[in-house]
């Protein structure tokens, strides 16, 4: 369900081949923009790249949609950004 991905304030995306070689990572979700929501009140920027939610991998939305759903306490979302910054947020729900 979309509903959850959106009452997190953000768009996401998979992303390509190239990027994992730019990045060095092998997996992940990239925010596309940010509205109002949990990641924005967090200080997550669109351009971040999640590889990992609560140590799980993280490779497609739908992984992201399915370990959003499925969590009841709270998220450590890890990820990098363009620039090479890697980031660990926690968000409580």
């Amino acid at each position: 369900d979309k509903a959850i991905l959106h009452a997190f304030g953000a768009d996401f995306q998979e992303i390509s081949d190239d990027e994992k070689l730019k990045f060095k990572v092998k997996n992940g979700v990239k925010v596309l923009k940010i509205d109002d929501g949990k990641l924005k009140q967090t200080g997550v920027k669109s351009g971040f790249i999640i590889t990992h939610v609560n140590n799980k991998v993280v490779s497609n939305p739908e992984e992201l949609q399915h370990y959003l759903k499925n969590t009841t306490r709270g998220l450590l979302l890890e990820g990098v950004y363009p620039n090479g910054q890697r980031v660990l947020y926690a968000l409580g729900l």
